[in-house]
């Protein structure tokens, strides 16, 4: 089997494992297998004869521990790892180590093979059957395909002077003059380079919006500026058609070759390894903790650098993401942009993607978990059962922290598994013994433990103002502890998935637990459960989801539960408060009841068993709603010790005690049990929870309060466009957090109630009503949500849609009005004209007829419009979008 570059791909797909200095631990684990069957030193002289044999490349007898009918078959193989792919030593580590040898299930072994630079895996499954006293393979198959990780180093023993340096790719040019070169230590075949020297850089995208990304960073749409070193991982085939090495002319005295890099440069280039390598295709083993590394494909590349102005930057391409190119600063990590780059031939077809995340998707996941709240600490077993999207799939992705230590893996059987780690992306691939076809199943069972403190909420939150060292000093320790999507506190699929649910927590007896789902089972941990004496008399609480959700959560805490609402309700309600809180908050029952009929009207039945709603004590206030709870947190009043929120803020609507309340509420239909297919299509939850709860403020409030708020969010709206398009979701934050809120909440709202007012209430809650039915326990695109209001609506939408969510440009609009004599009353000629794109929105326009106010709405929908309306009397005090309910210039 030829070693080609497309067996090498192993980035988050193909990795299977790994393991060097295995066998004595591993031979000595069959002794304690077999302890009565047959003697210990059988079963090590067996595997000990088949590696002594492998190193020593001695054939025949490696090929005596096979039946003889399999030998001429094990010849090609053992040939093939010497010769052709320079294997120096072979490794057996057992998955099932109480299986029979003999037995029709066999062993499963993943073999090792390696050499300084390299290390192969291959998965065994095999029979024993004994021949005059010693165990002999007498079935032998290799399950799924072979896998290659490479053991990358630099500085190896090749580096040179280059005269010039220069790497192509895509919308970014790096360059270096007379420069250090370091190569990896792979043979006849490139992966990794270290320039250290002066060089530059020019990275400017082939997309419009993402330069302007660029120009609110840097005040230029182009990055310009030396370098002083790059590190770089790419394929084979991209380091000879995209980099240009030309070595420096030889030293005087030394025939032909470069001289030998100062030992400062050396020292420099180790540095900058260590620091580096881990950050790309490169994962830590199960076996032996080691850093080994895949091969990038194709065009598929990561260059780390650093700018003398602009500090460390990377740059990465991967043709298997929906968006190829992204950059982004070190040191922290923050992306500044991530698109497609220009097809090249201009309307020609976009680049095929694979998303690999779609190989399988979690049918359920079941965990058990005990909580010590002292240290943060959890003890937790995970079992997830996926089912397969593709054909034989071998390797499952999940996002897990890598703060918690894994014990083992095992799969339904109770086999074994390899896996490894990305800690630097908190990623866990799991690598399982047999591949399964599209439509079949598997389950794995994590264990694992570990402190790992609470999320900390970036979303639905006031912003606080800068905390201080006193501050962090003396701040208190609140009774509430949340462990949500952002934690990774369970193996998760990386890509949205809604599976359902079991979930079994142990606490301290003081402890309450609030979790995903309905609580069937509630008790004190029994004496009589041996395994488990330092947990007598913890609380035990059983959760188990009716339906799917797309994450898990649960919430530790002191808390007090409210007493239940006399009146029956069509979603069974709870209220807890924590027991830190200080006084009852016994309004929110009502409230949520409430917010409940009303959503369910305008969006449809509430999705989930039940709801339950904690409020507690937090250091920022806002709000967290996984599926079937709320979490409301409210910040402590105590001045000398938490810095105040900064109130004013986008979301701040702090005066309205249902604001935050109703937001959460609402994720639960938006957010929750529909929830956007990837961070451009985020405002189908944060923006729609904005529109629910600024609807339900005027539902109960009135119009007044509503247009106030609206006023207001348009301010926001108009403060922060600049900043890009609702569409880039969270990337807003990464440039300025007002700047998300405002437009991904605020601007959405104002938004959706444009909208609404273009469509009227009972189309546009019928399109939303469609579009959740339809997509409900779902992910979904924001064209989705555009084709969901065009059926209901009859209507095409898509300017409406491309200017206020694609755009982050606003009107510019110049309104005119004249009054003419028309018979028995007058004509109000009112003229429209847009100076910057064409936006469809509804103005509203006032005037006054004889002392009475008047209000009536203009669709506008092109650059230049004439509306005429007939009034009774002579219009007097005529006002173009008067409540600045829709954001822009108007004059």
């Amino acid at each position: 089997m030829a070693l080609t570059p497309r067996r090498a791909f192993w980035y988050n797909n193909k990795v299977r494992g790994l393991r060097r200095g295995v066998a004595g631990c591993c031979l000595a684990a069959f002794a304690a297998i077999f302890p009565s069957t047959l003697p210990a030193q059988t079963i090590e002289d067996l595997f000990g004869r088949l590696q002594i044999a492998f190193a020593a490349r001695d054939a025949a007898a490696y090929l005596e521990a096979f039946d003889p009918a399999l030998r001429e078959r094990e010849a090609g193989p053992f040939v093939s790892f010497h010769k052709a792919w320079k294997m120096d030593s072979v490794a057996f580590h057992l998955a099932n180590r109480d299986a029979n040898p003999e037995g029709e299930a066999g062993l499963y072994f993943q073999t090792l093979y390696e050499n300084p630079f390299a290390v192969m895996l291959e998965v065994w499954h095999i029979r024993l059957r004994r021949d005059g006293g010693r165990w002999v393979i007498a079935a032998k198959e290799v399950s799924g395909n072979i896998a290659t990780l490479y053991k990358v180093k630099i500085p190896s023993d090749r580096a040179e002077r280059a005269s010039r340096v220069e790497i192509r790719h895509q919308d970014i040019l790096l360059t270096f003059q007379d420069a250090w070169v370091f190569y990896d230590n792979i043979p006849d075949m490139e992966t990794a380079l270290l320039v250290i020297g002066k060089g530059r850089v020019r990275f400017s995208p082939s997309d419009e919006g993402e330069r302007h990304q660029l120009e609110l960073r840097y005040k230029t749409p182009v990055v310009e500026d030396v370098l002083e070193y790059a590190f770089l991982r790419f394929s084979d085939s991209f380091f000879r058609s995209n980099i240009t090495i030309i070595p420096a002319p030889a030293s005087a005295g030394v025939l032909g070759k470069s001289p030998a890099p100062p030992q400062t440069v050396l020292n420099q280039a180790y540095s900058l390894f260590s620091k580096y390598y881990p950050l790309a295709f490169t994962i830590e083993n199960s076996l032996t903790r080691d850093r080994l590394s895949f091969i990038p494909q194709t065009d598929q590349v990561s260059f780390d650098f650093k700018g003398v102005d602009k500090g460390e930057m990377g740059y990465i391409f991967s043709p298997f993401s929906d968006e190829e190119i992204h950059f982004l600063t070190r040191d922290p990590d923050k992306l500044i942009n991530l698109y497609s780059p220009e097809a090249e031939t201009p309307g020609g077809p976009k680049r095929m993607f694979i998303s690999l995340g779609e190989k399988f998707a979690v049918r359920r996941c079941d965990v058990e978990l005990d909580f010590q709240p002292e240290k943060f600490y959890l003890s937790a077993r995970a079992r997830v059962q996926i089912f397969a999207k593709l054909d034989r799939v071998d390797s499952l992705q999940f996002s897990f922290n890598a703060k918690l230590d894994i014990l083992r893996i095992f799969d339904r059987d109770n086999r074994e598994l390899f896996f490894t780690q990305d800690k630097s992306r908190n990623l866990l691939y799991v690598y399982l013994l047999k591949p399964i076809e599209r439509g079949d199943t598997a389950t794995v069972e994590v264990l694992y433990r570990g402190s790992l403190e609470p999320m900390i909420q970036t979303v639905d939150v006031l912003p606080m103002r800068q905390m201080t060292d006193s501050y962090a000093l003396v701040m208190p320790r609140f009774d509430t502890y949340l462990y949500s999507q952002g934690s990774a506190w369970y193996p998760a699929p990386t890509e949205e998935s809604y599976f359902q649910a079991s979930l079994r927590f142990s606490v301290p007896p003081d402890y309450t637990c609030i979790a995903n789902g309905v609580l069937t089972e509630q008790g004190v941990f029994d004496s009589r459960r041996v395994s488990g004496l330092d947990k007598v008399g913890n609380s035990l609480f059983h959760f188990e989801t009716k339906v799917p959700v797309k994450y898990l959560s649960v919430l530790f805490g002191k808390l007090d539960r409210l007493p239940d609402s006399p009146v029956p309700a069509a979603v069974p309600l709870q209220v807890y408060t924590s027991s830190d809180i200080g006084s009852s908050r016994l309004w929110i029952a009502d409230e949520s009841r409430a917010i409940l009929e009303r959503f369910a009207s305008w969006f449809g039945p509430y999705p989930f068993e039940k709801l339950t709603v904690i409020q507690r004590l937090h250091p920022t206030a806002g709000g967290h709603s996984p599926a079937s709870f709320v979490v409301i947190n409210e910040a402590p009043r105590l001045p000398e010790l938490l810095p105040p929120p900064v109130l004013g803020g986008p979301v701040d609507l702090s005066r309205f005690r249902e604001y935050f309340l109703a937001h959460e509420i609402a994720h639960q239909w938006w957010g929750q049990a529909v929830s956007g297919e990837g961070y451009r299509d985020q405002w189908l939850s944060e923006g729609l929870a904005q529109f629910a709860a600024i609807s339900y403020l005027r539902a109960k409030l009135g119009e007044d309060a509503a247009a106030g708020i609206l006023k207001r969010f348009s301010q926001w709206t108009e403060r922060k466009s600049r900043f890009g398009a609702i569409t880039l979701g969270s990337r807003l934050s990464y440039l300025d957090f007002e700047a998300y809120q405002a437009i991904v909440y605020d601007k959405t709202a104002v938004a959706l109630v444009m909208l609404r007012d273009l469509l009227g209430e009972e189309v546009f809650f019928r399109g939303l009503r469609a579009f959740f039915e339809t997509n409900k326990f779902k992910t979904a695109r924001t064209a989705q949500f555009v084709k969901a209001m065009e059926e209901a609506s009859g209507r095409d939408l898509k300017a409406f849609f491309h200017e206020w969510f694609e755009s982050y440009a606003l009107p510019d609009v110049r309104v005119s009005s004249a009054a003419q004599k028309a018979g028995d009353g007058y004509v109000l000629k009112i003229g429209v004209s847009q100076n910057r794109g064409v936006f469809v929105f509804p103005l509203w326009m006032t005037w006054e007829e004889n002392g009475r106010k008047v209000r009536k709405m203009l669709e506008v929908n092109s650059a230049a419009q004439e509306f005429e309306v007939r009034t009774v009397a002579r219009p007097v005090r005529v006002k173009a979008n008067p409540d600045k309910l829709v954001p822009g210039d108007f004059r």
